[in-house]
C-alpha cells in the first residue's frame, strides 16, 4: 500500500493505492463506504463516491505525519489520548472496532488534533477492548518517561469514559486564552477586518514542490483575545476614541439644538505605547482611525488593551498587510516545522482556527518585503535558503 499526495480535479487530495493487490478495489471500496458511514469527526474523510481506477481510495488532507514520526510531550500525549478515546467511544457506539490503534495510523502534528486513519482493517464483527488495549500501549509507548500516563490506563480498568476524565478535558487543536474582556466605556467594540480579499483575490498556489506538499498538512492554529490581566509588568493600555456620531445635549430654548458630527482629528489620537517586548508594528484593530502599536512578549501578542496567545514563544510572528486591503493582521511561522498560518482578521471573542497554507521545513527568521502595496512573507530555513510565500 503507498499514501500519496496529489492533485486531483483541482483540489489538493490523499490517495491511498493498493497496486498488485487482487482484491484490492474491493477493499479500498468497503473502506470507502465504511468511512462514509461512519462520517465520524476524529476519522478521515472519503472525497468521492467510488474509487479510481488504479484503484486508489482518495482522502481529504488531515495531515502529513503521524505518530510514528512525531515526538509528543506528556501534555500532548494526554490531549492526543482524551480525543483517541473520544473517536473510539463513537466508533464503538456504531458497533465498529477499528482493529490497528497503531502509531502509523494516527494522524498528529503539534498544534492539532489526533485523525484517526487506517481503516483498512476496520470490522464490524470485532472487539472493542481489542482497541481499547492497543490505545493503553500506544499512549503508554508515547510517554514512557511519564509514569502517571501508565498510571491513567491502569486506572481506567479498560473503560473508554473513565481513561478519558483520567486524560483530562480534550482542548481545541492550538494555543487558547479565554474570551475577551469588555470594552472600556466609549470605545468600539472589536470587529474582524480584512475579511475581503485584496487585489490579489482567491489564494494563488504558493511556490515549490515543498510548498505544494505543505497546503495540504491542514495545520491548524487556534488564535484569541482577551483583555488585559494585571501582571508583574502590565502593558501599557491605550483609550480607544469613538468614532460614533454624538449629540450634544438639548436646551430649554425654543430653537431646536442643532446636532454636530464629533470625529477624530489626526491629533486626536492617543500616543501609541510602545510596551514592553518585541514590536512587531501596528494596526487599527478597533477601527476608530488609530493604530495600535502590536507587541510580541513571549506567546503573546499585546494590541492595545487587548491581548493574544498565538503559538509558543520560539515560533515567529509577523506583521503585514496580506490582502492589500491597508489593514494589518498577523502571520505566524512554526520554528519546528516551519507551517505558515496568516490569520485573514483579527478575532474579536472567539478562538479563530487557521489553517496552514505552507510548511517549509525548520524555520530560523521571518519577513516581509512589500510591492504594490500589498505584503509578501519571506521565510529563512534553517539551512540558510530563503522561501517567499504568498496566498
Amino acid at each position: 500500500m503507498a499514501i500519496e499526495l496529489r492533485m486531483h480535479d483541482g483540489e489538493a487530495v490523499v490517495a491511498k493505492v493498493r497496486p498488485g493487490v487482487d482484491d484490492a478495489r474491493t477493499r479500498l471500496d468497503d473502506e470507502r463506504r465504511l468511512l462514509r458511514e461512519l462520517d465520524l469527526a476524529g476519522t478521515v474523510t472519503p472525497l468521492d463516491e467510488e474509487v479510481t481506477d488504479e484503484p486508489a481510495l482518495l482522502l481529504r488532507p488531515s495531515g502529513t505525519s503521524t505518530l510514528a514520526s512525531s515526538a509528543p510531550t506528556p501534555a500532548d500525549v494526554r490531549t492526543i489520548g482524551a480525543s483517541l478515546a473520544d473517536t473510539l467511544l463513537g466508533l464503538h457506539e456504531r458497533g465498529v472496532t477499528h482493529g490497528a490503534i497503531e502509531p502509523d495510523h494516527v494522524l498528529w502534528s503539534p498544534g492539532r488534533s489526533p485523525v484517526l486513519c487506517g481503516f483498512g482493517t476496520a470490522t464490524r464483527e470485532g472487539e472493542p477492548t481489542e482497541d481499547i488495549e492497543a490505545l493503553g500501549r500506544l499512549l503508554v509507548a508515547l510517554a514512557a518517561d511519564d509514569p502517571t500516563i501508565a498510571e491513567a490506563v491502569e486506572g481506567s480498568g479498560g473503560d473508554l469514559r473513565r481513561l478519558r476524565s483520567s486524560l483530562g478535558p480534550s482542548p481545541a487543536s492550538g494555543p487558547m486564552l479565554p474570551p475577551a474582556a469588555p470594552r472600556p466605556a466609549g470605545g468600539l467594540p472589536a470587529r474582524p477586518i480584512g475579511r475581503e480579499r485584496g487585489p490579489r483575490g482567491r489564494w494563488p498556489v504558493v511556490v515549490g514542490a515543498v510548498l505544494l506538499i505543505a497546503a495540504l498538512a491542514g495545520i491548524g492554529v487556534l488564535l484569541v483575545g482577551r483583555g488585559s490581566e494585571p501582571s508583574a509588568s502590565p502593558p501599557p493600555s491605550t483609550t480607544v476614541t469613538s468614532t460614533t456620531p454624538t449629540t450634544t445635549a438639548p436646551t430649554t430654548t425654543t430653537t431646536p439644538p442643532r446636532a454636530e458630527q464629533v470625529w477624530p482629528a489626526p491629533n486626536d489620537c492617543p500616543a501609541i505605547g510602545l510596551g514592553s517586548g518585541d514590536r512587531l508594528g501596528e494596526t487599527d484593530l478597533d477601527a476608530d482611525g488609530c493604530p495600535e502599536s502590536v507587541v510580541r512578549a513571549g506567546a503573546e501578542l499585546v494590541v492595545g488593551d487587548r491581548r493574544f496567545e498565538v503559538g509558543s514563544p520560539e515560533d515567529l510572528v509577523v506583521l503585514g498587510d496580506w490582502d492589500c486591503d491597508g489593514s494589518t493582521t498577523p502571520t505566524l511561522v512554526t520554528a519546528t516545522a516551519g507551517a505558515v498560518h496568516p490569520f485573514p482578521y483579527w478575532p474579536d471573542e472567539g478562538p479563530l482556527d487557521v489553517e496552514a497554507v505552507a510548511v517549509l521545513g525548520e524555520a530560523s527568521a521571518a519577513s516581509v518585503v512589500t510591492s504594490d502595496g500589498c505584503d509578501a512573507l519571506v521565510v529563512e530555513l534553517a539551512d540558510g535558503t530563503t522561501t517567499e510565500v504568498s496566498w
